[in-house]
C-alpha cells in the first residue's frame, strides 16, 4: 500500500514537472515570437526576412576587422583592389545556375567577382568574424534555430554589420521567363517575316563558333555581336572572343546541323528561310531575345560637318561627268557599310567651260551652249 502511494507521489511529481516544462517552452515560444517579429519589423534588420528564400545577401563587417573594405569621404564602401575576403553562414550556399549573375552582380557593386566561390567557405562565427563580407542565403537563414538568427539581427542592429549587396532571386527568375517569352515571340515573328534587324540564333550544342553571311560586314557583325553581348555578358560569355566563320546561308545551315557553329548572326530576312529548315528537320536552336541594329550605317548616319571642317577631312574622290551633270562620290572611312556619299551638281557648259548651277545667274542664259 504505501509502495503504491509512493510511485502515485512520484507521478504526480512527474507530471507537474512536465507542465512546468510546457508552460515554460510555450512562453519561451511567445517570446521568441515577439522577439522575431520585432526584428522583422525594425528598419535596420527588417532586410534580413523580406523577400525570396532563393535571394543572396551580402552583409559587410563594419567593425575594424574587415582589411579591405573601407567607406569613403561620401560615405560609401570602396575595396582595395576590388578585392574582399568571403564566408557564408552555416548551410548558406549559391546555385550553380545563378553564381555567375551573382558574381557579375558583385563586380558591379565594386568587388572582383572572381572573389567570390562557388561553395564560399564557412563563417567560424559571426562574433569573431575576420572576413570582409558574409554571405546568406535568405531560405537556409530563416530556417535556422532562432538562436542563430537573433545572433545576426543583433549584430546588425547594433551596427556591426550591414547590407552591402541583394542578389533579387525572384526578379531574376522573373527576367529569365520574359526573355524566353519575347525569343518565342521573336522567333514567330521572324517566320512571318515580321522582323527587322540582325538576330542572333544559338546551338544547343554547337562548337565554339560565330558564323555569319558571305558579303557582311565584318565590323558590323562584331558590333552587332558586342552590343548584345553589352546588354546579356551572361548568357552570352565568351562570344565576342570567337573566331567568326563566313559562309552561304545553305552553308550555314548545314554547318549547324553538324554542330560547327554556336551562333549565327543574320539580318532577319535572311535568317527566316534557316530558321524554318532547322525547324523541319528538328534541329535544337533558340533565338537570343534582343534584335540587332539593322547596321550601324542605317541607323547611325555621320554629322553633317560645317564647311570648314570639310576641307580639312582627307577624302577621296572619283568623278563621273556627263554633258550636263557630274556625281562627285566621296568615299568617308567613317562609314562602317562602306556606302559611299553621292552628291549632284548640275553644270552648264558656258564657252567650254562646266559652270555650276548656283552660278548661272552670272551669265545670260542665251549664251549657254547646248
Amino acid at each position: 500500500m504505501a509502495e503504491e502511494k509512493r510511485r502515485q507521489k512520484l507521478n504526480a511529481e512527474l507530471a507537474e514537472k512536465q507542465k512546468r516544462q510546457k508552460e515554460e517552452r510555450i512562453k519561451q515560444a511567445k517570446i521568441e515570437k515577439q522577439k522575431l517579429a520585432s526584428y522583422k519589423s525594425n528598419e535596420k534588420t527588417k532586410f534580413l526576412f523580406e523577400g525570396s528564400k532563393g535571394d543572396i545577401l551580402l552583409l559587410f563587417d563594419e567593425s575594424n576587422k574587415s582589411r579591405n573594405g573601407i567607406r569613403n569621404l561620401a560615405g560609401d564602401l570602396v575595396f582595395k583592389k576590388k578585392f574582399a575576403v568571403i564566408c557564408a553562414l552555416p548551410y548558406s550556399k549559391i546555385q550553380p545556375s545563378i553564381y555567375d549573375y551573382v558574381s557579375f552582380n558583385l563586380t558591379r557593386r565594386g568587388v572582383d567577382g572572381r572573389n567570390l566561390s562557388k561553395t564560399p567557405k564557412r563563417c567560424k562565427s559571426i562574433e569573431n568574424n575576420a572576413a570582409d563580407l558574409v554571405l546568406l542565403e535568405r531560405g537556409k537563414f530563416i530556417s535556422q534555430p532562432v538562436s542563430h538568427i537573433f545572433k545576426v539581427a543583433q549584430h546588425v542592429e547594433a551596427g556591426r554589420f550591414s547590407k552591402y549587396m541583394l542578389f533579387d532571386y525572384a526578379g531574376h527568375q522573373n527576367l529569365l521567363a520574359a526573355r524566353r517569352q519575347q525569343s518565342k515571340d521573336l522567333l514567330t515573328s521572324m517566320e512571318k517575316g515580321q522582323s527587322s534587324g540582325y538576330g542572333l540564333l544559338i546551338s544547343k550544342s554547337g562548337n565554339k563558333t560565330d558564323c555569319s553571311l558571305k558579303g557582311e560586314d565584318p565590323k558590323i557583325v562584331k558590333g552587332i555581336v558586342s552590343s548584345l553581348y553589352e546588354s546579356d555578358p551572361i548568357s552570352l560569355k565568351g562570344i565576342t572572343d570567337l573566331k567568326v566563320s563566313k559562309d552561304t546561308l545553305d552553308g550555314n545551315f548545314l554547318k549547324l546541323k553538324l554542330d560547327e557553329c554556336k551562333y549565327f548572326v543574320a539580318r532577319a530576312d535572311k535568317m527566316k528561310n534557316l530558321v524554318l529548315g532547322l525547324k523541319r528537320d528538328k534541329v535544337s536552336f533558340s533565338l537570343h531575345h534582343e534584335l540587332g541594329g539593322l547596321s550601324v550605317a542605317e541607323t547611325k548616319r555621320p554629322k553633317q560637318q560645317s564647311p570648314k571642317y570639310e576641307r580639312n577631312v582627307k577624302r577621296s574622290s572619283k568623278w563621273k561627268v556627263n554633258k550636263y551633270a557630274v556625281a562627285v562620290i566621296i568615299g568617308n572611312k567613317n562609314y562602317t557599310d562602306r556606302t559611299p556619299q553621292v552628291e549632284f551638281f548640275l553644270l552648264f557648259r558656258v564657252h567650254g567651260r562646266m559652270i555650276p548651277i548656283e552660278n548661272r545667274r552670272r551669265f545670260n542664259s542665251s549664251r549657254f551652249a547646248n
